[in-house]
C-alpha cells in the first residue's frame, strides 16, 4: 500500500510528494479484460484486508468501525429488458446516471428494434441481493468507484464552492458550513467525521463500504475515470446498438453551471494550497478505498512516460 513518492515537476509551483501513475485501463481496447482483472483484484484485496477494512479503527483520529446501517442508501437502478443492474452513489456520476439509464434503456438494440423496457426501476441495496440469485442471477451487475482526490475537490465544487458564502449545505456539521477555502474545508470536515461528531453524509464516505464491493457479488466495477468507455462496453455487450451517442446527448444537458465555469481549473489545482498535514489525513482517512481500486496515494501524480 505504500508507493515511492519524488519532488513533483515545477509546474506545480511548490515541492509536493508525486507519484508513478499508470491505471491499467489506460488507452486499453480490451475493455473485458480490464473489468475482469479489477473485479477479481477487488475481492482479492477484499479477503486480504476485510478485517482491518470492516472491523479495525478506520483512523487514528478516533473513528470508529463503519455503520453496517450506512449501506441503505445505495440506490439500483434495474433493467429487465438489458439485464443490467446498476449501483449508483453521489459524485459518482449520479445526476448523469439518473437522467441517462432511461434513454440507454430505450435505446435501439443492434438489430434495429427498440422494445419498451420492463422495469426501470430502482431497489435498496439489500433489497436487490436478496433476489441476486434468484431473479436476478443471469444480471450483469455493476457499481462505480471514483478517486477520493477527485471526489473531494467534486464534493467541495458543488456543496460550497456554488453556495453563496461558500456556505457548505448538507449535514457536514455547524462547524464546518462557513469553510471558505478548499484546505479548511478539508481538515473541518476529516475532524468531524474521524470524532463521528456529524451526522453521515454519503459524499464523502467510502464508497466500498456503501456499494458493499466486498460482501455482494458485483459483476464488474466501473472506474469513473473511465467510465464512457467502460459503461458503453456494458450497455453494447447488452445489445444497445450506439449508447456513447444517448450518453453524450445527456451528457450535454447535465453538465452543472460550475462545472462549466471551471473547465479550465484542473482538479489538481484545488490540492496546490493544501497543506501537507492536511493531505496525509486524507490520505489515511482513504487509505483502503485507494488501495482497493489502485489509486495513487497523493493527488499529485505524474505519468512514467512524462519527463521531469
Amino acid at each position: 500500500m505504500t508507493a515511492e513518492f519524488f519532488p513533483c515537476p515545477s509546474e506545480f509551483g511548490r515541492q509536493r510528494p508525486c507519484q508513478y501513475y499508470k491505471p491499467d485501463w489506460k488507452n486499453r481496447e480490451d475493455v473485458q479484460s480490464v473489468l475482469t482483472a479489477r473485479i477479481n483484484q477487488v475481492r482479492e484485496r477484499c479477503r486480504a484486508a476485510y478485517p482491518y477494512m470492516f472491523n479495525a479503527s478506520l483512523s487514528h483520529f478516533g473513528r470508529n468501525s463503519s455503520n453496517p446501517g450506512r449501506q441503505r442508501s445505495t440506490m439500483f437502478m434495474v433493467n429487465s429488458r438489458l439485464k443490467l443492474a446498476f449501483a449508483w452513489m453521489p459524485k459518482m456520476g449520479s445526476s448523469f446516471w439518473k437522467r441517462a439509464w432511461g434513454p440507454l434503456s430505450k435505446a435501439k438494440t443492434s438489430d434495429g428494434s427498440q422494445p419498451k423496457a420492463k422495469q426501470v426501476g430502482r431497489k435498496g441495496l439489500g433489497g436487490l441481493f436478496k433476489e441476486i440469485t434468484t431473479k436476478y442471477k443471469d444480471y450483469t451487475v455493476y457499481t462505480i468507484a471514483r478517486s477520493p482526490w477527485d471526489r473531494l475537490v467534486s464534493v467541495y465544487r458543488e456543496k460550497c464552492e456554488k453556495q453563496a458564502n461558500f456556505r457548505c449545505t448538507l449535514g457536514f456539521g455547524k462547524g464546518c458550513m462557513y469553510s471558505a477555502t478548499f484546505e479548511k474545508w478539508l481538515n473541518c470536515t476529516m475532524t468531524w467525521f474521524s470524532t463521528e461528531r456529524t451526522e453521515y453524509y454519503g459524499h464523502t464516505d467510502m464508497t466500498y463500504q456503501k456499494s458493499g464491493v466486498c460482501d455482494y457479488p458485483y459483476t464488474f466495477i466501473v472506474l469513473m475515470e473511465n467510465m464512457a468507455k467502460e459503461t458503453a462496453y456494458l450497455f453494447k455487450q447488452a445489445g444497445v446498438a450506439d449508447p456513447l451517442k444517448a450518453m453524450n446527448e445527456v451528457r450535454n444537458r447535465t453538465i452543472r453551471p460550475v462545472e462549466v465555469k471551471n473547465l479550465s481549473l484542473s482538479y489538481t489545482d484545488y490540492w496546490k494550497n493544501v497543506s501537507q498535514s492536511v493531505i496525509n489525513r486524507v490520505r489515511f482517512y482513504y487509505r483502503y478505498e485507494i488501495w482497493l481500486y489502485g489509486y495513487p496515494e497523493t493527488p499529485f501524480f505524474i505519468s512514467p512516460d512524462q519527463s521531469l
